[in-house]
């Protein structure tokens, strides 16, 4: 039987072309294309365990948090039916938190946050301390939830995201050369500097190396993921901002999603968000996020997300999915009247 547009339910979006080779590879089956006149996302449609997912990629070249919204927004305009969105990809760890090249961070909400801050967001004022403002939403229940029992299934069974991954790597050898994890994980003092224009640290000085006990399992953090337009390499703004916020990750889509869809943020560190940082963790880092992303859809219960959505009713009786609150799709309102796909803001009758 053809699926329609209304039958996916759960989007995921990938920022780089690795990202998106992860999330296709992790597809348990793939399904046709379907039309989606007018938009300009590229998608990739398929399932995972019973669920309908929606993947898609930024455009080449293009990383922020304007592109994600961007995104999001063709996203359920073209599958009305999505209930929320898995952002995975790589991101930059806090050492400070425990956290090493390899692992997988989930947005997690810590106090009065969600999970997700815009550390770029907010005032400067002279003589004083940047001032953060706005925040962003939470994940919504049923993906909290399921974190929650994952995490308790993990305590008493482990993981089975490396099962994922492995399967991944037999069913795609060409990702197996560039996906493999890698050896070596080097931390440099906070305030030492990146030594030559090269990416590797052939030029640096070992003795300013970090000495720490090796590991080589993949761990699992929940916390504070910071999201902004700017590519962090500052170990002491990195330690500064965990210090002062409890941040333990950062990237650079995140809060273009947040106030817009229901989202959760899967993260595997491919760096430290130092001037050391390369790609040379980038490939392993996506698939392992991927494969954590997929261990999750398998927890959430089908019946969950597919139950046609309770619309609410805007003024002139058109019913809408979602509403945009902030960013620069805010006041964008997407949903239906007589059969119709409605965009914009609300309108009279």
């Amino acid at each position: 039987m053809q699926l329609t547009h209304d039958d996916y339910t759960i989007g995921w979006i990938a920022a780089l072309s690795d990202e998106l080779a992860a999330a296709q590879a992790l597809l348990d089956t793939e399904h046709i294309t379907l039309a989606v006149p007018g938009d300009h996302n590229t998608y990739t449609l398929g399932s995972i365990g019973p669920h309908n997912i929606v993947v898609t990629g930024l455009p080449e070249g293009v990383i922020g948090t304007n592109a994600a919204g961007n995104a999001g927004v063709n996203l359920i305009r073209s599958f009305p039916n999505i209930r929320f969105v898995f952002m995975v990809g790589v991101g930059g760890g806090v050492p400070a938190a425990g956290v090493r090249l390899g692992d997988i961070v989930v947005s997690s909400p810590q106090g009065q946050t969600g999970g997700v801050i815009q550390y770029d967001l907010g005032t400067n004022i002279q003589e004083a301390e940047f001032v953060r403002k706005g925040v962003l939403q939470a994940p919504p229940p049923q993906i909290l939830t399921a974190l929650k029992a994952l995490r308790a299934n993990a305590r008493r069974r482990g993981y089975k995201f490396m099962e994922f991954y492995e399967q991944m790597l037999q069913e795609n050898p060409l990702l197996r050369p560039d996906f493999e994890r890698p050896m070596e994980d080097d931390l440099y003092l906070a305030d030492y500097l990146h030594i030559g224009h090269r990416a590797d640290c052939l030029m640096c000085d070992s003795s300013k190396i970090v000495q720490r006990t090796a590991r080589s399992a993949t761990a699992v953090h929940y916390g504070l993921i910071a999201s902004g337009n700017a590519v962090i390499r500052n170990a002491v703004l990195r330690d500064q901002l965990f210090e002062k916020e409890g941040i333990i990750c950062f990237e650079m889509e995140a809060a273009g999603l947040m106030n817009s869809l229901g989202c959760l943020i899967i993260r595997g560190i491919s760096d430290y968000c130092d001037t050391h940082k390369n790609k040379d963790w980038q490939p392993y880092a996506t698939a392992i996020a991927a494969a954590f992303a997929k261990e999750l859809l398998l927890v959430i219960p089908v019946q969950q997300v597919d139950t046609p959505l309770k619309n609410r009713t805007l003024d002139g009786g058109t019913t809408y999915h979602t509403k945009f609150t902030e960013g620069s799709n805010a006041g964008l309102q997407i949903g239906h009247n007589s059969g119709n796909i409605y965009y914009g803001g609300p309108r009279s009758s």
